[in-house]
């Protein structure tokens, strides 16, 4: 198992061609993403502000699939302002609005074909159930883990 705070040294030195990690959380942990965000150095973005700001006026839904969400988190990791590195916190809300597919295609193509981006993205995820909510795919959690970009948050 990576720890965080080497999983974050990994995504900022730029060796990597997809700068982007999952940081799963215990249920504990959950609702002190910023603090840990503080505790690792890195940006912290709470996904559901910015699902929230995506909502147009005359609606109380956000129409969200696939590439409307690559292309949100293309437009966050080339940002030219901020830190080289953001925890992106609450992102298992826009995982749920996806279909199963659309979820093991958004997790594949996070792992392997989103390179060079400006800015390293670290995914939070509940780690309850092996964070089965948000990979419906075993086989692709199982790159993750095995590609040294999965942690687990364990720390108090």
């Amino acid at each position: 198992m990576v720890d965080a705070r080497e999983l974050v040294r990994s995504l900022r030195r730029k060796e990597l061609r997809c700068r982007t990690g999952v940081l799963s959380l215990a249920t504990v942990a959950l609702g002190s993403e910023s603090e840990i965000a503080a505790a690792l150095g890195v940006e912290h973005l709470d996904y559901g502000d910015r699902l929230k700001a995506l909502v147009p006026a005359d609606s109380k839904f956000v129409n969200l699939d696939l590439s409307r969400l690559v292309e949100d988190l293309d437009s966050l990791a080339n940002a030219r302002t901020g830190e080289s590195c953001v925890l992106v916190a609450n992102f298992d809300l826009a995982v749920a609005r996806l279909k199963t597919d659309e979820a093991r295609a958004l997790w594949q193509s996070l792992l392997t074909d989103f390179p060079y981006r400006t800015r390293a993205l670290l995914f939070c995820v509940p780690g309850h159930a092996e964070a089965s909510f948000c990979f419906p795919d075993s086989r692709i959690l199982a790159l993750w883990r095995e590609s040294g970009r999965f942690s687990e948050w364990n720390q108090g």
